[in-house]
């Protein structure tokens, strides 16, 4: 058994929206599409180089991250959980500065809570109110807007991670790579 991140998101969270922010914080580009539909049509972002598939087990998919990572890495892979803790979804990337600095990006963006390393007695060393939740002071920064435009401005708008972000989290890391500073930062344009 390794040392993981716990990263606990609202139980709202979208699947197919917590993969491509990841995506997006990882360093893979969005591609925005538009899609004609009947009195108008909209913009739809998508992360190419964001596989999600599922697996035989109903409580997990598989995600794979595929491309020009912030790491220098070509590809992540991990299992996303259906369901924690009162409906929340949480998953536990293996606890590096590379992940850390990923979830606390999902934290930022979705709400919920993170803990650099499940195997100490931290029950959360990161913490942000729910964006889209009915029973969050969070909910009101989305009501009345629609939500899916709104996650599509929201995902539009985010910075990838850098190199920075990761040498700041890399002291709560278990697993340390210090080979990923060394080599000039990628760019993400």
């Amino acid at each position: 058994m390794g040392v993981n991140v716990r990263c606990t998101l609202p139980a709202d969270v979208k699947v197919r929206d917590a993969s491509e922010v990841m995506g997006i914080l990882a360093g893979l580009p969005i591609e925005e599409k538009y899609i004609d539909g009947r009195g108008g049509g909209w913009y739809h972002v998508t992360v190419p180089g964001v596989e999600v598939t599922s697996t035989s087990s109903i409580t997990m998919v598989d995600i794979f991250l595929k491309g020009n990572l912030i790491d220098g890495e070509p590809n992540h892979y991990y299992y996303w959980h259906f369901e924690g803790h009162n409906g929340t979804r949480s998953f536990g990337p293996k606890s590096t500065a590379f992940w850390i600095a990923v979830c606390k990006g999902l934290v930022d963006f979705f709400g919920g809570e993170l803990i650099y390393n499940d195997c100490s007695s931290s029950l959360c060393d990161y913490r942000k109110a729910s964006r889209y939740s009915n029973d969050t002071e969070g909910f009101m920064y989305d009501h009345g807007d629609d939500l899916y435009h709104s996650m599509n401005e929201r995902k539009r708008n985010l910075k990838p991670l850098t190199l920075d972000d990761l040498k700041e989290v890399h002291q709560y890391a278990s697993y340390q790579t210090p080979e990923i500073f060394e080599a000039k930062e990628i760019s993400h344009v």
